[in-house]
């Protein structure tokens, strides 16, 4: 079921939060996606430069230091446009105000949450 729904999919997450970015990672392979981490905008965006199969979605943490994940999400929809972009964040609506135009996620995650949400937003992310 997995897989015909969700094909073969690489996930770049980025979290400065190494316990958060392995607990995610394992989720989703569990959900059967191969995952590659980054800790920052440098980092994610030599991932996504150098990853074969190309990178389908970039899960980005809020949390970020300064405003790392706003110009990450700038630059994975300036650079990389085929690949979906999906946030994590205690508080969305505060982010959400404050990105311009084209970075807005193709979906966002709500902390806390668990496996089924995670599922929910990758099935509104990929449909």
């Amino acid at each position: 079921f997995r897989r015909v729904l969700f094909r073969s999919r690489k996930v770049l997450v980025v979290d400065d939060d190494s316990l958060h970015a392995r607990t995610l990672c394992r989720t989703l392979a569990f959900l059967g996606y191969a995952t590659v981490t980054a800790k920052s905008l440098s980092e994610s965006l030599r991932r996504l430069a150098d990853c074969e199969p190309p990178v389908g979605l970039t899960i980005v943490n809020t949390g970020l230091p300064g405003r790392g994940a706003e110009e990450i999400a700038r630059r994975v929809r300036s650079e990389y446009p085929e690949t979906k972009l999906m946030i994590i964040s205690g508080a969305a609506d505060d982010y959400l105000r404050s990105i311009k135009g084209q970075a807005k996620p193709d979906g966002v995650l709500l902390k806390p949450f668990d496996r089924a949400s995670l599922f929910a937003s990758l099935v509104e992310v990929f449909n």
